[in-house]
């Protein structure tokens, strides 16, 4: 997958792959002026074998050639040749672009099968 900027119809799209310790998780984005939508997702349990996950899940995902992507998880992610970044800092970075608080949240719990996170929002 190259990574490289696209835009659809003024919407840039990009996708985010978690390759965690039993499943392999894929959200596709895009970003309509600052508006952040999900436009597609798929969570597949690996069972042993997350490099042909992802391969399935890249297929039934149907993707756009040329999307920006980045990959997060502790083990798997370093099996693709793409940017990383740390679960904590993925959350975060997503955190931030919703607005938790004032709808009445106070904490966010990120649980995967092979660890915990817990943010105060």
């Amino acid at each position: 997958m190259k990574i490289s900027p696209l835009q659809t119809d003024q919407m840039k799209i990009s996708l985010g792959i978690c390759a965690g310790a039993s499943s392999v998780s894929m959200v596709l984005t895009g970003n309509d002026n600052g508006r952040i939508e999900i436009l597609k997702s798929i969570s597949l349990n690996h069972e042993g074998n997350p490099a042909q996950t992802v391969i399935t899940a890249l297929q039934e995902l149907g993707l756009p050639v040329n999307i920006p992507a980045a990959v997060t998880g502790r083990k798997f992610r370093h099996l693709l040749d793409l940017p990383t970044i740390s679960e904590p800092q993925a959350l975060e970075t997503a955190l931030a672009h919703q607005n938790f608080v004032k709808d009445g949240y106070r904490t966010v719990l990120s649980a995967g099968g092979g660890n915990l996170h817990g943010l105060p929002a």
